[in-house]
């Protein structure tokens, strides 16, 4: 898909990736030895030294001596049963129960923070995880879901005709949480959304791009008036799976795809509702190079049939 050749890829992600990570082991790894993980492991490395900082931070807030400085001995070298060798890099999979996630004040939602208590993810969980991961590549996904969906918890099962929540968290940044339907090319779908969520999130980060929130717009998603940050978060995340359903929508089996041609036709409404709000709101990215890429990438699933 032409659209998306290069629009993953941003220098000073790359940069923002490396230099936060050293200063997350500056301060848990007081031995001074550098990272672990290789270079082509950046992203991983990224993701992995976010869950340590905060599974430290928790453990000396509970007193937990013992766990902290199991953070602090291992950051250095984590625990190679966690990772599963991937044609994407090295991945992180995890199937976390309800009794594993946490809450925190400052995150709407529940999370999971790999520990000294994290196991080998299950054969199933990995090989979903690792199928999703070749749908999203193979139809021009492997940039995004490379550098940012290291790190992914799959959640509840359910049924097709379930509503299927999924989410990122500010302070895991690579990290996504999703329920599933047993499906790889509906799991690459929503690992494109919040892989998407990720990319915006590194992005404004990377380029210093503050978008305020002085200004709301309407979300056909969430119904409601929205601060201009999540209405260019959801506009940017829903086009991304848009386009993949267009062209992935076809490696599903029957029922699956006629779900996901659904899903493409709700989107495309939705989507159509948003243009001139869109256009408005990008005028608030300061960074051309994001503000690009955003264009383009809503001007794509705007024509979509």
């Amino acid at each position: 898909m032409e659209v998306l050749n290069g629009v993953f890829r941003l220098e000073q992600t790359d940069q923002l990736h490396q230099t936060r990570t050293a200063a997350i082991h500056s301060i848990l790894n007081t031995n001074g030895s550098r990272e672990h993980l290789a270079p082509d492991d950046q992203a991983l490395a990224y993701a992995v030294a976010h869950h340590y900082l905060e599974g430290a931070e928790q453990a000396a807030r509970n007193g937990n001596l013992d766990e902290f400085h199991w953070y602090k001995e291992t950051i250095v070298e984590p625990p190679a049963i966690w990772f599963e060798s991937t044609a994407h890099g090295r991945k992180l999979a995890q199937s976390p129960t309800p009794e594993d996630m946490q809450q925190s004040p400052l995150a709407d939602a529940p999370y999971y923070v790999v520990g000294p208590r994290t196991t080998r993810a299950p054969r199933h969980t990995i090989d979903l995880v690792t199928d999703a991961l070749n749908i999203a590549a193979s139809v021009g996904f492997g940039d995004l879901v490379d550098n940012h969906a290291p790190i992914i918890c799959l959640l509840r099962s359910k049924a097709p005709t379930d509503a299927l929540d999924s989410w990122t968290i500010s302070r895991l940044p690579g990290t996504i949480f999703l329920d599933h339907i047993n499906d790889p090319t509906v799991l690459a779908r929503d690992i494109i959304h919040e892989a998407g969520h990720n990319w915006l999130n590194d992005a404004l980060a990377a380029t210093r791009t503050t978008i305020h929130d002085s200004r709301t717009y309407y979300s056909p998603w969430k119904r409601t008036m929205r601060p201009a940050f999540g209405f260019l978060h959801a506009c940017w995340s829903f086009p991304l799976t848009m386009l993949f359903t267009a062209t992935a929508g076809d490696l599903a089996p029957g029922p699956v795809n006629v779900m996901l041609q659904q899903y493409l036709e709700q989107q495309h409404r939705r989507l159509s509702v948003t243009a001139a709000d869109h256009a408005n709101a990008l005028q608030l990215v300061d960074d051309a190079s994001v503000r690009d890429r955003l264009r383009a990438i809503y001007a794509a699933a705007t024509v979509l049939g």
